[in-house]
């Protein structure tokens, strides 16, 4: 994946990426059903909006973490300027590498339009990290673009082509994932 359209995003200071945008992150937030003191991890944090938003609301700790230092660059600005640089901590991750925290770390996991992007199998690892990083009561929580029922797989893949040589990033998972193929994934 070619992340420069990410990173002219990061310049713009775009604070919501995904579908449906701050409508979208507050129902991944309720779904949380956050608690005092928890500890929460989200992943592919971008511009930090969201981590920002549940600090103001909500006694947890909270950590994110994201691929590109441009995006984490927004990110610590937004948090310096909200007062919020000792409650939430950020790091620069890495591609297809183990999550850098211990095992059952995490009350609470999310992300939001992360995995969706990825090809199956990098999903799949993904998923694998964050159940490890996960206490075994934990929740994970996520909000992913997937295809509707019924969009023909050379429709899917001429959106996907679109969007990856224009962008960098594919519309949702070249895997034609409908509601049943994404929920396996969980499985």
């Amino acid at each position: 994946m070619n992340y420069q359209y990410l990173r002219y995003l990061a310049r713009t200071g775009i604070t919501y990426l995904h579908p449906h945008r701050r409508e979208a992150t507050e129902l991944l937030i309720a779904q949380l059903d956050l608690r005092p003191g928890e500890q929460v991890l989200e992943i592919g944090c971008g511009s930090g909006a969201t981590l920002v938003e549940i600090a103001l609301r909500y006694p947890v700790q909270l950590r994110g973490i994201d691929l590109l230092e441009e995006m984490l660059a927004v990110a610590r600005r937004r948090v310096r300027l909200c007062g919020l640089t000792g409650r939430i901590q950020l790091q620069q991750g890495r591609e297809n590498i183990p999550l850098p925290f211990a095992d059952a770390s995490f009350d609470k996991v999310y992300c939001e339009s992360v995995l969706g992007i990825q090809d199956a199998a990098s999903a799949q690892l993904m998923l694998g990290e964050i159940y490890r990083v996960l206490k075994p009561e934990g929740r994970f929580v996520t909000n992913e673009a997937i295809w509707k029922t019924g969009i023909p797989e050379d429709r899917i893949a001429t959106i996907n082509r679109a969007g990856l040589s224009n962008f960098g990033l594919r519309q949702a998972s070249e895997e034609p994932w409908t509601l049943p193929n994404w929920l396996a994934l969980f499985r």
